[in-house]
C-alpha cells in the first residue's frame, strides 16, 4: 500500500495556516485607570508606612505595586495571587488595598 505524499504535505500545510480558535481575549488596558490605581496605592502605602512607622517596602514593594495595578484584584482571595502578598500582609493590609483599588 502506498501513501500519496502530496496529500500528507498539503494537510500539514493547512494545519500550519489554520487560525487558532477560542483564543482568550485580553482585557484592553486603560492607562488612565492604571494611573489612578497606582496613585491610590502609593498614597495608601505612604499612609500605612507613617501609621506603622515602617519603611514603605514593608507594606509592599514596587514590584508588588506594579502587580496590583496590572491585576486590580477585587477580593481577598485574588490578593493571594499577587507577588509579594502573603497571609500576614493580606490580613493586615488586604482590605485597605482592595478599597484603594475599588475607589481609584
Amino acid at each position: 500500500m502506498s501513501v500519496d505524499r502530496r496529500s500528507i504535505d498539503s494537510s500539514d500545510d493547512q494545519l500550519r495556516h489554520t487560525p487558532v480558535q477560542n483564543q482568550i481575549a485580553q482585557p484592553v488596558a486603560d492607562p488612565a485607570l492604571d494611573k489612578r490605581v497606582k496613585l491610590a496605592l502609593i498614597e495608601l502605602r505612604s499612609r500605612l508606612r507613617l501609621d506603622g512607622n515602617v519603611p514603605a517596602y514593608v507594606i509592599f514593594d514596587n514590584k508588588t505595586l506594579d502587580c496590583l495595578v496590572a491585576s486590580k484584584p477585587k477580593d481577598i482571595s485574588a490578593l493571594a495571587a499577587v507577588h509579594g502578598l502573603g497571609e500576614k500582609r493580606i490580613a493586615k493590609y488586604g482590605q485597605s488595598i482592595l478599597d484603594a483599588i475599588a475607589n481609584a
